[in-house]
This record gives C-alpha cells, structure tokens and sequence, in this order.
C-alpha cells in the first residue's frame, strides 16, 4: 500500500514538472499538427531553429509553421524591415500577439508579415579565413626516401569583394637524388555585382623541374557564378580569356590565348566532421587543335581538435602536349595535418 502511495506521488510530481517545463519553453505549431517544444533561436536560409534538450538542434521550414509562442523575448523582423521585441503568444493559426514587456502594450501580427525571428547580428565588413596544410615522409631502409609537401590558402570577404591567394610546394628525394620538385602560386580577385554574379581577375605561375617547366605564368579573367555558398556547402563555376605564357628549359618556349574555365566546391558530407574539397582549372589552347592543360585538387578534410584537421588530397594535372620525354598527365596522393583560422 505504502509503495502504491509512493509510485502515485512520483508520477503526479513528473506529471507537474513536465506541465512546468512545457509552460516556459517555447512552441511551434506546424501544419501537419505537430507541436515542437523547446528554445527558439534564430531563423537562418528560410528555416526557424529550435534548440532542445532531446535533440540538440532542429531546423523547420518558416512555411510550415503556423503560430508560436515564447515566454521569453523575441526579436521579430518584418518583411518592411521594421523590428520590433516582445513576448509571442498564439492567439489564433497564422498570427500572433506580441506583447511588449516594458510597457505592456499588444499587437496583432499575421505570420505572414514576418521575414524573420531573431535575426543574427549583421556579418563583419570583412571575414578572413586561412588555411594551412604540412606533410611530409622518410622511409629508410631497402629504399631511402623523403618528401615534403605544403599548401597555403587565404581567402578575405565582404560584401562585393574577395580575395584569395594560395601557394603549394612539393619536393621529393629518393636514394640521396632529388626527384621532384615543384611549386605553383596565384591569386584570384572577384566583384560581385549581385550576391551571385561576380568578375574575376585571375594570375597563376607555376615551375616544375622535372617537367621541364622553368615558368609557366597564366592571366585570366571572365564572370564567375557562385550558384550556392552557405556555411555548409559551396559551388561556383567560371570561364572566360587566358594569356598562357610556357617558358621551358630545353623545349621550345609557347604562348598563347585560351578559353579557360574553373569548378570549385566544398561540401560538408558530415557537418563538422567530414569536409568533402574539388577544384578545377582547364585551359583550352585556341591555336592548337590539341593545346589543353587541365588541373585538379580534391580530397577530404577530417576536424580534429581546435582548428586542426587531417587532410587527405589527390592532385592531378593534364597537359595534352608536355614536352618530348614528359607523361600527358601528374598525379600526387597528399597526406597532412592541416590547420584553418577564421577571424
């Protein structure tokens, strides 16, 4: 009888606490019905994020919602631009009473009048990120061999502007005799005339002793389209005019104009786990029916503690023409330790 009492007591008081905890947090009322519960956050690329206890994050379509309510103080964006705060209450599906907490005042707003709920602070003028890639190898024994490799890659943003600069370095040794050696540098500056139609200005030199490459030095530039860039995933496509300029140490020197085009994209196949990288860079000789130099990166970057990461890449380049005694195409498999710093 006594535990009978006891168990009855411990669900009513689970019953009460449930009722509290569902009373101070916030509610969103979606169209299927459903009620999520939890504490709102902000509303990012059409979606409100709700933070909860049982499932970290979760993001819902602002179409599919049809009332909120909140206890605590929202910051409400409206599609006039007006931004006003209070507290949420669902007073019927589709609209919402906003009550202001200092003065006590109401107002009826329709959800349909709202851009967004808890707008995130407006970006810096500019945003810099950096990355750095180190890797390496020494192999002793029946075959005595090092390598070295490192990569460079600085970007800087604002609203109309980006810059980026980039530099690779790769050496190679192989029974006391070098074997490889090689080094690329370039630049890239873009406008933007809306947030997805941009003009880039683009230098690129490269050496490769092995390829008999003293400088091959490239001016480019054309319009660029960046077709997605948001936090997780990035895509953008280029083309446009090439001066290509190829001075060799025994091979015949060469220039030329060419149509030149680029793919870059960044992926977060698993967020902030498994980072998925691809760049491309082709150049089309058009006085030569043969005349293509083709370049690509791709690979993986795995987080690991802080801004380290583990990078896993496949380099590979193509020229249709090398000098007499040269393969078509390179490849390099790269493995590093990296690190990104954003500020």
């Amino acid at each position: 009888m006594r535990f009978s009492l006891i168990v009855k007591a411990s669900i009513f008081l689970s019953f009460i606490f449930l009722i509290s905890n569902s009373a101070l947090a916030d509610e969103i009322y979606l169209k299927n019905g459903d009620l999520i519960t939890g504490e709102i956050g902000t509303s990012e690329d059409g979606r409100i994020v709700l933070k909860t206890p049982y499932a970290k994050k979760i993001e819902v379509e602002w179409d599919e919602v049809v009332c909120i309510t909140s206890e605590k103080e929202l910051t409400l964006l409206l599609k006039n631009n007006e931004k006003i705060t209070g507290t949420a209450k669902c007073t019927t599906l589709g609209s919402i009473e906003l009550k202001d907490p200092k003065t006590g005042q109401t107002r009826e707003l329709s959800l349909a009048d709202l851009q967004i709920v808890n707008p995130p602070p407006p970006p810096p003028p500019w945003t810099y990120k950096a990355l750095v890639d180190v890797g390496g190898s020494i192999i002793n024994g029946n075959t005595d061999k090092k390598t070295f490799n490192s990569s460079g890659r600085f970007v800087a943003r604002s609203e109309i502007h980006r810059v980026f600069l980039e530099g690779k370095l790769n050496w190679g040794e192989s029974d006391g005799k070098e074997d490889e050696q090689n080094w690329l540098t370039g630049a890239k500056y873009d406008y933007f005339f809306t947030k997805k139609f941009y003009a880039f200005f683009r230098p690129l030199a490269e050496h490769d002793r092995f390829q008999d490459l003293n400088l091959r030095y490239i001016i480019g530039a054309g319009p660029g389209y960046q077709i997605i860039d948001t936090e997780w995933t990035s895509l953008l496509v280029e083309t446009g005019p090439a001066y290509v300029n190829e001075d060799y140490d025994d091979e015949s020197d060469n220039e030329y104009i060419s149509v030149r085009w680029s793919v870059g994209a960044r992926w977060h196949i698993i967020r902030e786990r498994v980072i998925f990288f691809h760049l491309q860079e082709g150049y089309y000789d058009l006085t030569s029916d043969e005349g293509l130099y083709l370049r690509t990166e791709q690979g993986l970057r795995l987080p690991l503690i802080k801004n380290f990461y583990f990078n896993m890449e496949f380099d590979w380049k193509y020229k249709s023409d090398p000098p007499s005694g040269n393969d078509k195409s390179d490849t390099a498999l790269i493995f590093g330790l990296g690190y990104e710093l954003n500020f």
